[in-house]
């Protein structure tokens, strides 16, 4: 990497820490079934699944737990991974939807040692909200269940990206919603027929994180 280049990502990641931290602190976040679901999650390792378009709230809300999360290796996946270290993350780098990776490798072994994994399944390149098999391999592995994290939020951007990237306004309302644990056992045969199950359990989520912003 050039010279030019470090400077610019020492740079960026240290601005983009301090953005999100003064960001997140704006917001007034509505937590559903979050408390109690951390501390089941503290007994057993898991696999928390949340939309790529939804990544930035959960990233400020989960802080400091370090928690693993997978990065791409993409050029900019670097600014993300020194960002998400700032902010208390183990960072794995590459993608699980790629058949046997080394990314894959790690984060069996990661919920081997019974820690919690953050994956965005739709990522690093779509398409959108579909989750890809490489990620239900690893909880057909392991066992390990999978939390879905919801988002809803009261005003936001929807970005032009791939993923629709939405950023809540500062000073509005998020709901965080986690649903609950998702328990597949180690039999892949039936992967195929699960994977539209989870993505519909999701849709219901969604709807149910709605109703609980309109009603706060």
């Amino acid at each position: 990497m050039k010279i030019k280049d470090n400077i610019f990502l020492g740079i960026g990641h240290f601005l983009g820490y301090y953005l999100i931290l003064l960001w997140g602190k704006t917001l007034s976040i509505l937590k559903v079934n979050v408390d109690e679901t951390l501390t089941e999650q503290s007994n057993y390792p898991a696999i928390y699944l949340l939309w790529h378009r939804d990544l930035l709230v959960p990233a400020y809300f989960f802080r400091k737990r370090g928690y693993n999360v997978l990065i791409g290796k993409h050029r900019d996946a670097e600014y993300i991974s020194r960002i998400a270290l700032k902010l208390g993350y183990r960072t794995l780098r590459g993608s699980a939807t790629r058949g046997t990776t080394s990314a894959q490798r790690d984060i069996v072994r990661s919920l081997e040692r019974k820690e919690l994994v953050v994956i965005t399944p739709d990522g690093p390149k779509g398409p959108p909200l579909v989750i890809k098999e490489g990620v239900l391999s690893a909880a057909f592995k392991t066992g390990a269940p999978l939390i879905p994290v919801i988002l809803s939020y009261k005003k936001f951007h929807s970005f032009r990206s791939w993923d629709r990237f939405r950023l809540a306004f500062p000073f509005s309302k998020v709901c965080i919603l986690l649903g609950k644990p998702i328990f597949m056992g180690k039999q892949k045969s039936n992967l195929r027929s699960i994977k539209p199950l989870i993505e519909k359990e999701i849709i219901d989520l969604e709807k149910t994180a709605r109703r609980y912003l309109c009603s706060a």
